[in-house]
């Protein structure tokens, strides 16, 4: 069993504590419940500032939530491998988006518990829309995507709606941009849209969020 901050005996609910308490501080609180799935993928958004892995971490720390997160090689140089894997991460190799996919699907299928955190946004800058790559390997694993959120505006962070990816890629990603729709990062400006408009525009009338809230 690989030791993460999530799971290392003693260390684990001192850190618990630790991340409760800055929460509390700060003014943050945590909505929705934790998902009783053993294996899905954590959609992580918006993301627009170093302070959302921070605010991450803590709020999986205090709901029990042992997790891994991906994260371009370059932050596992040197000194910061060790730390950065302590931390759940699991470095990738962006330039090879095709096979990052497949090594995933083979991970959630050779494990039986199993939680990945992932940035579909791929950066914090302001993009054309998502990645799609988190929403192939949900739908080729067999797993559900976890909707997790940071609110900067309302000073909330959590877990909101979980779906299964059906046989409409764009329906699905439609639903899902309706639900961030309102949900603010530090920097609202960078946060890039899930779909282009046009590609939503034939899925305006539904009700998405309201949906996916039930």
């Amino acid at each position: 069993m690989r030791f993460t901050i999530f799971n290392t005996p003693v260390i684990r609910p001192i850190c618990s504590l630790i991340a409760r308490l800055a929460l509390f501080l700060s003014g943050w609180k945590i909505e929705g419940k934790k998902p009783k799935a053993p294996r899905y993928i954590i959609v992580a958004a918006p993301h627009t500032s170093n302070w959302d892995f921070f605010y991450g971490i803590a709020i999986s720390l205090c709901t029990g939530v042992q997790c891994y997160w991906m994260g371009k090689s370059s932050l596992f140089w040197g000194p910061f491998g060790p730390v950065m894997r302590w931390l759940g991460g699991i470095a990738v190799d962006r330039t090879k988006p095709k096979s990052m996919v497949n090594q995933t699907v083979c991970c959630f299928k050779g494990n039986k518990q199993l939680r990945l955190v992932i940035c579909p946004e791929g950066t914090r800058a302001k993009g054309d829309r998502w990645r799609t790559g988190f929403y192939h390997v949900a739908k080729n694993a067999n797993i559900p995507i976890v909707l997790g959120y940071l609110d900067f505006k309302r000073k909330v962070g959590g877990f909101g709606p979980i779906i299964k990816p059906t046989d409409n890629m764009e329906k699905d990603l439609c639903e899902i941009q309706a639900f961030y729709d309102g949900i603010n990062g530090k920097f609202p400006e960078r946060f890039s849209p899930v779909l282009s408009k046009n590609c939503c525009a034939q899925y305006c009338d539904t009700p998405a969020k309201t949906a996916l809230a039930k």
